[in-house]
Protein backbone atom coordinates (compact mmCIF):
# COMPACT_ATOMS: atom_id res chain seq x y z
CA UNK A 1 0.00 0.00 0.00
CA UNK A 2 0.99 3.58 -0.50
CA UNK A 3 1.56 5.92 2.45
CA UNK A 4 -0.53 9.05 2.02
CA UNK A 5 1.21 12.40 2.30
CA UNK A 6 -2.24 13.99 2.33
CA UNK A 7 -4.16 12.45 5.22
CA UNK A 8 -7.39 14.37 4.96
CA UNK A 9 -9.52 16.71 2.86
CA UNK A 10 -10.25 19.91 4.77
CA UNK A 11 -12.24 22.12 2.43
CA UNK A 12 -13.79 22.24 -1.03
CA UNK A 13 -14.26 25.64 -2.71
CA UNK A 14 -17.14 25.68 -5.16
CA UNK A 15 -17.68 28.63 -7.50
CA UNK A 16 -21.39 29.40 -7.93
CA UNK A 17 -23.40 32.12 -9.67
CA UNK A 18 -25.31 33.22 -6.56
CA UNK A 19 -23.94 32.41 -3.10
CA UNK A 20 -27.26 33.03 -1.29
CA UNK A 21 -29.18 30.69 -3.61
CA UNK A 22 -26.48 28.01 -3.41
CA UNK A 23 -26.33 28.32 0.39
CA UNK A 24 -30.10 27.77 0.64
CA UNK A 25 -29.88 24.71 -1.63
CA UNK A 26 -26.99 23.07 0.23
CA UNK A 27 -28.47 23.84 3.66
CA UNK A 28 -32.21 23.37 3.14
CA UNK A 29 -32.31 20.70 0.42
CA UNK A 30 -29.15 18.70 1.11
CA UNK A 31 -29.00 19.34 4.85
CA UNK A 32 -25.46 20.70 5.17
CA UNK A 33 -24.77 22.63 8.38
CA UNK A 34 -24.32 26.41 7.87
CA UNK A 35 -21.08 27.54 9.55
CA UNK A 36 -20.75 31.24 8.71
CA UNK A 37 -21.54 33.73 5.99
CA UNK A 38 -18.93 36.32 4.95
CA UNK A 39 -20.83 38.81 2.84
CA UNK A 40 -22.52 38.34 -0.52
CA UNK A 41 -19.55 36.54 -2.13
CA UNK A 42 -18.59 33.90 0.46
CA UNK A 43 -20.35 31.32 2.64
CA UNK A 44 -19.19 28.20 4.50
CA UNK A 45 -21.13 25.02 5.30
CA UNK A 46 -20.13 21.86 7.15
CA UNK A 47 -20.24 18.41 5.61
CA UNK A 48 -18.91 16.05 8.26
CA UNK A 49 -15.24 16.93 8.75
CA UNK A 50 -15.08 18.76 5.41
CA UNK A 51 -15.98 22.42 4.96
CA UNK A 52 -17.73 23.58 1.78
CA UNK A 53 -16.83 27.12 0.71
CA UNK A 54 -19.30 28.73 -1.68
CA UNK A 55 -17.91 31.67 -3.61
CA UNK A 56 -18.41 33.53 -6.86
CA UNK A 57 -15.85 33.01 -9.63
CA UNK A 58 -12.84 35.27 -9.91
CA UNK A 59 -12.35 37.28 -13.07
CA UNK A 60 -11.03 34.27 -15.00
CA UNK A 61 -13.39 31.63 -13.63
CA UNK A 62 -16.81 30.37 -14.47
CA UNK A 63 -19.47 29.16 -12.04
CA UNK A 64 -19.44 25.38 -11.71
CA UNK A 65 -16.13 24.98 -13.54
CA UNK A 66 -13.39 25.91 -11.12
CA UNK A 67 -13.55 24.12 -7.80
CA UNK A 68 -10.56 23.87 -5.45
CA UNK A 69 -9.71 21.07 -3.01
CA UNK A 70 -7.87 22.05 0.18
CA UNK A 71 -5.99 19.18 1.83
CA UNK A 72 -4.98 18.95 5.47
CA UNK A 73 -1.32 17.97 5.75
CA UNK A 74 1.05 17.37 8.62
CA UNK A 75 4.74 18.29 8.70
CA UNK A 76 4.53 20.92 5.99
CA UNK A 77 7.69 22.58 7.28
CA UNK A 78 9.61 19.31 6.78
Amino acid sequence: MYASLVPDLGQVALAVRDVAVAKRFFAEVLGLRPLFHAGPRLSFLGLGAVRLMLTVPDRTGEAGRNSVLYYRVAGLEE
